[in-house]
């Protein structure tokens, strides 16, 4: 399957607006009660592209966490290093060294599986993902 990437307008939102529409998409998402009701919601708001483009970004997110190198998420997931550290540095992952500082907006629970505070969507409400 060949996707075509679409464009985007130029356009920006006042800092108000923008604001109240993430504060209410993350509502809507609060109370969505299943699966099947959060899949209709997906559906009806994003393009079958972008529904690809979200998985796609989900799965990165998903074998960082489980530990796989550039090169394995690259050949898995089909996407190119540079989406695959795009993606890292957004959530800011646990570093492999030492060295580096903690995650800001996501939480690591004792088991080293990946919480996610619901602060992430305000963290850059310019982007949904």
């Amino acid at each position: 399957m060949i996707l075509i990437m679409s464009t985007t307008s130029k356009k920006y939102f006042e800092k108000k607006f923008k604001n109240d529409i993430w504060e209410e998409f993350i509502k809507d998402l609060s109370a969505v009660k299943s699966e099947n009701e959060l899949n209709v919601i997906l559906s009806k708001l994003l393009t079958p592209q972008e529904q690809i483009m979200l998985e796609k970004r989900l799965a990165v997110l998903n074998l960082l966490n489980a530990g796989k190198t550039y090169r394995e998420i690259s050949e898995i997931v089909d996407v190119h290093y540079n989406t695959i550290s795009f993606i890292k540095k957004q959530y800011k992952l646990p570093p492999k060294n030492k060295s580096e500082k903690n995650p800001s907006i996501l939480k690591w629970g004792g088991d080293n599986k990946l919480k996610y505070k619901r602060s992430i969507f305000h963290h850059r409400p310019n982007r949904f993902i």
